[in-house]
């Protein structure tokens, strides 16, 4: 709908809009994003690759603004100027392409977090820490696909996550806990650091 978008700034979303689609203002110029009590329904990241998004009010909005949180799950983020992160508690699950090339260096993941989607990190070229929970249970193909200087994954999880690898998760360094070193080696082949 609003693909590309150069001129569009700060949307106000309709007050009789209750759906908003995929990808619905892809790679657009957007800095704020309003939406309205009406909006049932927010699909996968309607704003993706928006490298100027910086807030979002209203409705699933979270309490800093950064954060499009549905049904638990983060959809969107709003991550411009900021150079690290630390994801509010509550949600349990990171949506596909969620934080796809934010410009942070560093994110740290909240303890209700359960499930990390596909390519939620892609092409994050300035990440270099991400810091993930306990109770992790798996974590999407892709999701650090393009991550050019990541150096460290620490995954406080007692049990290995579940992978879903299309090649980028084995070349990270992923550090557990030592009780579970072992097991998470022979799993996934990631090196200990």
């Amino acid at each position: 709908a609003f693909y590309y978008c150069e001129e569009l700034e700060n949307v106000e979303i309709g007050s009789n809009v209750e759906y908003i689609g995929y990808y619905a203002f892809l790679k657009s110029k957007v800095r704020s994003v309003t939406i309205p009590e009406s909006v049932k329904t927010i699909h996968t990241n309607p704003w993706a690759y928006c490298d100027s998004l910086a807030s979002f009010k209203g409705k699933f909005a979270s309490a800093d603004g950064r954060l499009i949180i549905c049904n638990n799950t983060i959809v969107s983020s709003a991550m411009a100027g900021l150079e690290s992160y630390t994801v509010p508690e509550g949600p349990t699950t990171i949506g596909t392409i969620a934080f796809s090339e934010a410009s942070m260096t560093k994110i740290v993941l909240p303890q209700s977090l359960t499930a990390i989607g596909h390519n939620v990190f892609r092409d994050c070229k300035e990440l270099t820490e991400v810091r993930i929970p306990a109770g992790i249970r798996s974590i999407g193909y892709g999701a650090f696909n393009g991550c050019e200087v990541l150096e460290k994954v620490y995954c406080a999880a007692t049990t290995p996550p579940i992978l879903e690898d299309d090649g980028t998760l084995s070349s990270l360094r992923l550090k557990f806990p030592d009780a579970i070193c072992i097991s998470a080696k022979e799993q996934t082949g990631f090196v200990e650091l």
